[in-house]
């Protein structure tokens, strides 16, 4: 018959001692009569000489936790608290400065609007410049100054583009 668990429990217990008188007298009966609960048993016997025969070894620290260990730790450096204080009073003074500075913005609203309407030298500059280019082309096309019809070449100076003198017209622009 095969061993089960509670036959390896009870030998176990055998090998230790630690059995009662009635399941001590139930076992040795149990092994006068089966070789296959002897053999087991041998193994077992075996197993527990070979793991008594280990050295001790010790633990590289004690596993027991002492009050030290427990307790909470009190910060140490009080340059910590005080960085902390710091952050957050710089953390609200940039959120007045930013307040403050888009009620302000607010107001110069009006005046920034009348500026942005006005007209610019750059634009007007910018305009005279086409307006002008325009004029000078339409002059070259009608044969008059400055440039002529024989001597068409930039819009702008009617000189600095060579001439194209089959279609009369300048291949640079």
């Amino acid at each position: 018959m095969p061993l089960d668990d509670r036959d390896l429990e009870l030998l176990s217990a055998y090998i230790d001692n630690a059995l009662t008188a009635e399941e001590r007298a139930g076992i040795e009966s149990r092994l006068a009569a089966d070789a296959a609960l002897r053999q087991e048993l041998e193994r077992l016997r075996l197993t527990k000489n070979l793991i008594g025969a280990l050295p001790m070894l010790q633990p590289p620290r004690p596993l027991t936790v002492t009050r030290a260990m427990v307790t909470p730790h009190v910060l140490r450096f009080p340059a910590t608290v005080a960085f902390s204080a710091l952050s957050a009073a710089a953390a609200v003074i940039m959120l007045l400065a930013g307040v403050i500075l888009l009620s302000t913005t607010q107001e110069l609203d009006e005046t920034a609007q009348s500026v942005a309407q006005a007209p610019t030298a750059a634009a007007t500059l910018i305009e005279l410049t086409a307006t002008d280019s325009v004029q000078l082309y339409a002059q070259q096309e009608a044969g008059g100054e400055p440039g002529g019809a024989a001597n068409r070449g930039c819009v702008q100076c009617g000189a600095c583009c060579p001439a194209d003198d089959d279609a009369g017209r300048s291949d640079w622009w």
